[in-house]
């Protein structure tokens, strides 16, 4: 038997085996998947360049070389930070961690504001490890969710309303003058 009989009759068993189902597909539903595969491939392509692309205004060392530990904290004197500057950078990637993807990690959002955040210069040296960053926002399926980009405050509203609420409390409680 030779190459190209063989290339045929193995064509010829796939055609029985699935009962020729794309050949009886009208023009119509054959455009629809053909595009709709396609869009699905560059959503995924798109993400799978973006998480390994460096972004310059994300998780940059720069915020640090311009002296965002120092600038942002003069808001409050009487209190110094809790934090050292690589925890907050610690709790910023934590916190982008629970935002990212479908569904946030409330819980974990919970315990890290509980645990971390003490005072007005710990939410505002972690809002500035924070800087701008994006992620995959919950509102859709899978690589058709869009991605917010912003500052904490706005990417944490991906948070359920009661982790929000709860946040917001527990900075009130702690006289932290800042609110998500």
């Amino acid at each position: 038997m030779s190459a190209k009989q063989t290339v045929s009759k193995i064509g010829s068993e796939i055609s029985s085996t699935t009962g020729g189902v794309w050949t009886r597909l009208p023009f119509w539903a054959k455009g629809i998947i053909v595009v709709g595969g396609g869009y699905l491939a560059y959503k995924g392509i798109k993400k799978v360049i973006g998480k390994t692309k460096l972004n310059e205004t994300t998780r940059d060392d720069k915020q640090e070389v311009e002296g965002w530990f120092g600038s942002v904290i003069q808001d409050s004197k009487d209190k110094s930070p809790t934090l050292t500057k690589t925890q907050m950078k610690s709790i910023a990637n934590k916190i982008e961690a629970a935002l990212d993807g479908y569904g946030s990690r409330d819980t974990i959002l919970k315990n890290i504001w509980k645990s971390s955040i003490k005072n007005d210069a710990d939410f505002s040296g972690v809002n500035a490890a924070f800087g701008v960053r994006t992620i995959e926002a919950g509102r859709g399926i899978g690589w058709i969710a869009g991605d917010e980009r912003g500052t904490l405050s706005k990417v944490i509203q991906e948070a359920d309303n009661s982790t929000i609420v709860y946040i917001n409390n527990l900075m009130k409680s702690r006289g932290i003058k800042y609110r998500i």
